[in-house]
This record gives structure tokens, sequence and C-alpha cells, in this order.
């Protein structure tokens, strides 16, 4: 039996044959470019299991863009491959939001952002006008300094509600203080079921071979007919979620388990859409492990290594938020994921969080996510070309 390591795109992405280049289609191609990038930074500082939901962040930092100006606002702009005219970028995070909502008999896809700030901090007409783009709810207002635990359950409970559950804790004890000025936040959750549902009879463990060596593991089998590419590096196979979804995940399956991480950093959006647009429907044999993985992301080293650390200095440019000092103190990304023979769930929640110019400054070290074995993963939308999850599994037996 060949090794199993995989790459799964279960995410809203789109072919690059399907996108006609209208203002929809560009966000999200933007979107998936600052997910890749994300994903190459975080693959290099992990080989074990990883999970992100790019959009969700995407979001998050976006309402932290909208308030940005100067050299901040130019590196934001750049990371985020958005359009640096203010009204163009947000008209992208917009139609990127309003493409990825959905609900039906089969499936649920929901986002939701939602900005929190400090109890008496003034925030400018404009950037409350900008804050209209990502939600209709007007900034709640918390007293981090009185009150941080109390500010923090709140935040929680929000982020909990709208994962039903699967993020009950998105900012840890300590996190929020008197310094604490604006807190910007994003959850993501996704539930649908596979239109060709794995079969309960055949589902029998088998070993997976982990970094550290084989694990017996439960797998799902089935044959059906399915989009599938096979390339000299790797096999690709789409499996589509049910119902009017638009949603499918694609797994990358490399010949040689070893080859992991070059197939992984040779993946970019494009090459990825050039070869989803090459699969033609076949007959395959398919046999995928259940896993079940939860992620939290610590994430200023990362972003500000892609180029946006003015954002997290002390002199940070956030002057059209509100006449005070702001810098980014902390971002943060928390995930959860379940693959079983009905279908998949997946939610995900982000924080970015804004403090006032206090005595100590500097970027927040970083907790590494890291666990255990190879196989990378993406959730997709056919209709936006936006990448909602993507990931790595390295032992489904974690």
């Amino acid at each position: 039996m060949k090794s199993i390591s995989v790459i799964i795109a279960l995410g809203c992405i789109l072919m690059a044959g399907q996108i006609q280049g209208g203002p929809l289609d560009e966000s999200a191609q933007a979107c998936n470019a600052f997910g890749f990038d994300l994903y190459q930074t975080l693959s290099t500082e992990s080989t074990g299991n990883l999970v992100i939901c790019p959009p969700g962040l995407y979001l998050a930092l976006g309402m932290a863009w909208a308030g940005a100006d100067g050299q901040t606002f130019q590196q934001m702009s750049s990371v985020l491959h958005v359009d640096p005219d203010l009204q163009k970028g947000l008209a992208a995070f917009a139609g990127l939001q309003q493409s990825l909502e959905g609900s039906g008999k089969d499936f649920e896809l929901h986002f939701a952002n939602r900005a929190w700030v400090m109890k008496g901090m003034p925030l400018k007409q404009g950037y409350l006008d900008a804050l209209q783009t990502f939600t209709p709810e007007p900034p709640l207002q918390l007293d981090f300094g009185a009150d941080p635990e109390g500010a923090r359950k709140t935040i929680n409970d929000w982020a909990s509600d709208q994962t039903a559950g699967r993020i009950p804790e998105l900012i840890a004890p300590g996190t929020l203080s008197g310094w604490t000025g604006l807190v910007l936040t994003d959850a993501a959750y996704l539930k649908a079921r596979w239109e060709y549902p794995f079969p309960a009879a055949a589902i029998g463990k088998a070993p997976f071979l982990a970094p550290d060596g084989p694990h017996d593991v439960l797998f799902m089998n089935q044959t059906e007919e399915f989009p599938y590419l096979d390339t000299d590096q790797a096999q690709f196979l789409a499996l589509p979620y049910t119902g009017d979804t638009d949603l499918e995940m694609v797994i990358v399956l490399p010949h040689d388990p070893d080859q992991l991480p070059r197939l992984e950093n040779g993946l970019t959006p494009e090459a990825f859409s050039a070869r989803r647009q090459g699969m033609t429907s076949s007959s395959v044999k398919v046999s995928l492990p259940r896993f079940t993985m939860a992620s939290k992301l610590d994430l200023n080293r990362p972003l500000a290594g892609m180029g946006m650390a003015r954002a997290f200095a002390a002199d940070a440019d956030f002057s059209g938020i509100t006449d005070g000092q702001l810098f980014i103190s902390k971002v943060v990304q928390k995930n959860f994921i379940q693959v079983d023979e009905t279908g998949s769930e997946a939610a995900s929640a982000s924080a970015v969080i804004m403090e006032r110019v206090s005595s100590i400054m500097g970027v927040h070290e970083v907790e590494i996510f890291k666990a255990d074995h190879p196989f990378l993963f993406f959730i997709r939308h056919r209709g936006t070309g936006a990448i909602l999850f993507r990931g790595r599994v390295a032992d489904p037996s974690a």
C-alpha cells in the first residue's frame, strides 16, 4: 500500500479558467495570494499539522487596514494584495465577504466580523463608515482596563456562538489590559456533506506513514467518478460537497512522501488553478483517513516577516481610526476541522488586538504550533476563487 501524505484544499478557491476578472474575482485572487504567502511562511516554521483560514484573517486585518495611513497602509496593502485606493479596496473586501455566505439543506457557510473598542475611546467618523463594509454592527464598547476578563468573555462568547462552539476561547487570559484600545475579530463556520458519502461499512484501519513511522488509523474507502489528475509529482483529486454549495475538497497526494515539502513550496495559486483545470472525470478508488484537528496560531512574527512590520511598531500609523496612537499588539487565529465519512466541519476565529502606545513596545513572541505529520489541505469554493481553509495533516491519529 502506498504511504499517504496529502495536501487537501478545503476552501473557497476558484479555478483560474473560471475567473472572469470582475471586482469579486479580483478580491478572491487577492485573498488567495495572501493565503498562499501566509502558508508558505508558516510551513517553514513547522513540519507538523497545520490549518489556517485565510479569508478570516484577511477580513480581520482588512478592518485594521481601513484605518491605516502612510507606510503602515502601504505595507499592509502590499501584504494583503489589496488596491491602495481606499474605496476600491473596501469594495473588494465587501464583495469577498458577501460571496462567502450561504446555507441550504446540506450545508452552512458563514462569516462574521465585529469590532470592540475601549470604553470612552473616540473613533473617527470616516473609520466608522469604513467598518460598515465589514459589519453593520457598530463597535461595542468594553472596559478593557477595569474589567479585562469580562471583556475577554464577551468577545470569546461571540466567537463561540459564531462557530457553533468549535472555537470556545479565541482570546487567552491576560491578553487584554488597560492599554487595549481596539479588538477586531472575524469568525468563520462551514459544515457541508459529501455529494458521495463514504459507506460506513467500508471504513477500516490501515497504516498511515507519519514522519515518526507508521500509525494505524481509520480510512474511509469508496470507488466513484471524481475529477482527477495524475502528474509526475502527485495525484490531484476533487471531492464535491452536496447541494448548491459550490464547494469541494481538493486532495493532492505526492507520489513520494519525501517530496511533500518540495511540492508544498512549489504550489503557487497559479499552479494550483492550472492543476484543477486539468482534472477530468475518472473512476477513482479513494482511500482517505478520517481526521480532526485544532490549531492556535500567533501571527505577529509571520505577518511582520511578510512585509507589514510597521503595523506592529510603536510608530505605526493608524491615524484613520482615532487621534490617539495605536499599533497592532497581537494577531491570533484559532482553527478547527473535522473530516469524516459524511462530510466536513470547519471553524475559525481571528483577532487583531490593537493597543495604545505605552512604555513597553515591540512585536510579541510567537507560540509555534508544532504537530506531527505530512499532508496539506484547502476548502474550495468554485464560485468565488477564495480559499477558506487550508493546511497540512501530519498525523491523523494525533
